[in-house]
């Protein structure tokens, strides 16, 4: 079994009994440029990828509970704020979206869907902050 981290690679060993390895993540530095592309309309955070929900993986459910507090307290004004998913989120009805409609984000939550990596990296780099939920 293959995993990104030693520490995923110790969790799948213990789980199924099987020799696993880990290869880390890394990136190509000549893909990515010293300026950054700064997007200065709203202030914007990305996620890109998918997103596996439950509760032992990765939930989102603080996250959204703590974006809709700061809006509530008027401390982040929900005009300036985006936070952007890429990936394949098709599913308009499992959990993640029941949250972000129960808590009344759908306008600050927004689901471009697949974008090819050339404009994922521009994308990364025009964010302000990039999400990862482990």
């Amino acid at each position: 079994m293959t995993t990104v981290s030693e520490n995923w690679k110790d969790k799948l060993k213990e789980k199924f009994n099987k020799p696993s390895f880990a290869i880390p993540t890394g990136f190509d530095p000549d893909e990515i440029s010293d300026n950054p592309l700064l997007n200065t309309k709203k202030f914007n955070m990305v996620y890109t990828g998918g997103l596996y929900w439950g509760a032992k993986r990765q939930n989102p459910e603080k996250f959204v509970k703590i974006i809709k507090n700061l809006l509530e307290k008027n401390l982040i004004k929900r005009d300036k704020l985006e936070i952007i998913f890429y990936g394949k989120y098709k599913d308009r009805n499992n959990l993640f979206f029941k949250l972000i409609r129960e808590n009344s984000l759908e306008d600050v939550f927004k689901f471009p869907g697949f974008i090819p990596r050339e404009e994922i990296l521009k994308i990364q780099r025009r964010a302000q902050i990039l999400l990862l939920f482990d």
